[in-house]
């Protein structure tokens, strides 16, 4: 490798170079903006100018890039609108059983747990008299409905 330095062709800085002459450019940088410049005709500039930022001038704003309020309402109706239609298609396409549980139904059940008779249904009723669950108990009894009392059967579940 040499040690002597080489002149850049583009930003005349001096460098050491990295292969052995072969290199006219300082950087890939120098090496592309020379390119640039040889074939598009461009005056030719020191590399720093070309680094110092560029003031942009005041654009614009096309009538796309303006905000108004009409475009901001229906920004808003359209969105509003596409989740009220997938809300809808949830409530109409979701099954009975893979619906959530609401607050109300909750304390629903929680009501129902507190009772001390539990209907039995699965047991058909016999001479006016309707099949309950002692929770208390443990155990099946019979509600009359005429004299609106519990009787213990002659059968016991435990």
């Amino acid at each position: 490798m040499e040690k002597q330095y080489y002149t850049c062709q583009f930003c005349q800085e001096e460098f050491i170079p990295k292969r052995r002459k072969v290199q006219k450019f300082c950087s890939d940088t120098c090496r592309n903006k020379n390119h640039y410049h040889k074939n598009n005709n461009v005056k030719k500039e020191p590399i720093e100018i070309l680094n110092e930022p560029i003031e942009a001038e005041e654009k614009k704003k096309n009538k796309v890039e303006e905000m108004s309020t009409a475009g901001i309402g229906n920004a808003a109706l359209g969105s509003l609108t596409g989740i009220a239609i997938v809300e809808l298609l949830k409530k109409f396409l979701t099954s009975f059983e893979n619906k959530t549980a609401t607050k109300g139904d909750i304390e629903n059940l929680l009501k129902g747990l507190n009772q001390r008779y539990f209907p039995v249904v699965n047991v058909a009723p016999r001479f006016n008299k309707s099949t309950y669950y002692d929770k208390q108990t443990g155990k099946i009894v019979f509600y009359d409905k005429q004299t609106q009392m519990f009787e213990l059967p002659i059968m016991d579940l435990q």
